[in-house]
């Protein structure tokens, strides 16, 4: 284990406590993903038409082309991967390869 590897788990934590379960660590992991993903984009607009939920969406659009791009996949894999839910069922110990793409 290295430095920050709880940080994530142990402010869900505390936030369940103080706001409610809704913020768990999947969720928190979830959010870190977003800024990881799009901090270079202003998304103050964005982020005032659109939902948590809808992000949460989009990500799963970047990781699935990102896939294609790295493992050079065709048309009926990809669609295999995505059928299959492949980024939904990713979990957290595995955020290093959402990360990645």
């Amino acid at each position: 284990m290295k430095y920050g590897d709880t940080i994530i788990e142990n402010y869900s934590q505390k936030l369940i406590l103080e706001v409610g379960k809704k913020y768990n660590k999947r969720t928190l992991f979830r959010m870190r993903q977003f800024y990881l993903v799009f901090s270079d984009i202003k998304v103050s607009p964005m982020g005032t038409q659109l939902f948590w939920s809808h992000c949460r969406a989009l990500l799963s659009v970047k990781y699935y082309i990102n896939l294609t791009i790295n493992q050079n996949l065709s048309k009926r894999e990809l669609e295999f991967r995505i059928k299959s839910k492949e980024y939904e069922r990713l979990d957290n110990e595995t955020d290093e390869v959402r990360y990645k793409y």
